[in-house]
């Protein structure tokens, strides 16, 4: 008996002896993000976590979520204490700033000897200094035109075009919003009994955030800053035409709630029917696929001489000080995989991989993967319009990115949609102001 103890002992032994051997040969990621673990996010990226460290026995990643509120300041102090993740989220101007001052692990030769990983989208792609790699978009976006359909059928009115080369003009794009402007007398925008006073129903809004005019401005054969980052050129007489025309949807065609009518009323929107076109992200098609009852589409943005959308998009990034980059770049390919993470099936996200716009059937998994999330027309309106008539937002490689938005230009166009300075004088003060503040660009030409 004593012998068959012993025996059994040193089994016993031998056992936890190999576990604690493959317990230290697991290597550990940590991976922050700025949302909820509990979000429908944080879910997902826990998802994709799960089926990684399935593929991956040896390597083991813990989510760190982090509130979106303080998030940078948090991992700023925790790089200054040594305490930071591996990899994590990361706002576009702080990332570019950070790997500049090499706070970031240069993904360069990572991207250059992975074939899949390098072929993403150029579009997606984060660069500073001498053209070297700070990682990519988590996931891609651009900006569109949402619409409710059930506002144009009650108005007998096609819906907007799907295919960029169909795209409505800026004159084209007045006329539908005066059509489906309706006051509560039932009349619309282009009648002469239409009270402006006493508006229901909307026909567009389309916002006051960057993103939402720099294709415009793009369109119209110019931009917000110069190729050096020098020297901002919203004083031109083409910028200066699109915000005007911006201007003028609220107070001259009536088709467009000022900030002010936004502010009394809450009932204004797609989901409600008080609004019939809205510019916005790509990341809206989750919310309104999941409105039950909301029938909704996807267009192609008004152009002035050509069609223009914007690719745009926070960025993941691994962190210079990793004592594990290989495993941290490993999982970085795999968190933003379509086959692992459901965010781009159910619409919040665009996948990065380029071909999942140029293979049928990888397209087909993404859009109809999640059945009902993607509207009739997403092959052309998202898939085409990203690949064939996207441009890199500027925030990819301006410095002082934010401090110009935040101090110059934000509130010039907030002046103007509000009325309280002429579009002439609030340019001009923006080029002034902004001016003062610009640096170049965080990537050599």
């Amino acid at each position: 008996m004593t012998r068959y103890l012993l025996i059994f002992a040193a089994l016993v032994l031998l056992t936890t002896s190999f576990a604690a051997l493959a317990q230290d040969n697991v290597t550990e990621i940590r991976f922050s993000i700025w949302v909820a673990c509990e979000s429908s996010e944080g879910k997902a990226i826990q998802t994709a976590i799960d089926a990684f460290e399935a593929d991956h026995p040896d390597i083991n990643v813990t989510l760190e979520c982090i509130a979106n509120d303080g998030y940078q300041e948090k991992i700023s102090a925790m790089i200054a204490s040594g305490t930071n993740p591996d990899m994590g989220y990361l706002n576009e101007a702080i990332a570019l700033e950070w790997a500049s001052e090499g706070a970031l692990l240069d993904l360069t030769d990572y991207f250059a000897n992975d074939p899949v990983a390098s072929a993403r989208l150029p579009q997606s792609f984060y660069r500073y200094g001498d053209n070297r790699i700070l990682g990519t978009n988590t996931g891609g976006e651009i900006m569109l035109m949402f619409y409710n359909k059930d506002n144009f059928d009650a108005a007998g009115i096609a819906y907007p075009p799907t295919n960029a080369a169909d795209a409505w003009t800026w004159d084209e794009f007045v006329d539908v919003c005066k059509q489906l402007t309706i006051d509560r007398n039932g009349n619309n925008a282009a009648s002469p009994d239409f009270d402006p006073d006493n508006i229901d129903t909307y026909g567009c809004d389309a916002g006051s955030w960057w993103a939402t005019y720099y294709p415009l401005l793009v369109s119209n054969g110019t931009d917000i800053i110069t190729e050096d980052g020098m020297q901002l050129l919203l004083n031109t007489p083409e910028a200066e035409e699109v915000f005007q025309n911006l201007h003028d949807l609220i107070y001259v065609d009536h088709v467009m709630p000022s900030p002010a009518a936004f502010q009394a009323r809450q009932d204004v929107g797609l989901k409600t029917g008080k609004l019939a076109m809205k510019i916005d992200g790509h990341w809206a098609t989750s919310d309104l696929a999941d409105t039950e009852g909301l029938n909704f589409g996807i267009g192609v943005l008004p152009q002035y001489d050509k069609p223009v959308t914007v690719f745009l998009g926070g960025v993941t990034v691994i962190f210079a000080n990793t004592p594990n980059p290989d495993a941290a770049f490993e999982f970085y390919k795999y968190h933003n995989d379509p086959e692992y993470v459901p965010m781009y099936s159910d619409g919040l996200w665009m996948p990065l991989l380029e071909e999942y716009y140029t293979d049928p059937v990888k397209r087909d998994e993404w859009l109809h993967g999640q059945p009902g999330v993607y509207p009739e027309g997403a092959e052309e309106s998202v898939v085409d319009y990203t690949m064939n008539y996207s441009v890199q937002a500027p925030i990819y490689w301006v410095k002082n990115w934010t401090q110009i938005m935040d101090e110059a230009i934000s509130p010039a166009v907030q002046a103007i949609l509000a009325d309280e300075m002429s579009v002439p004088d609030a340019l001009n003060q923006a080029v002034e102001m902004g001016n003062a503040l610009t640096e170049g660009r965080w990537v050599n030409n």
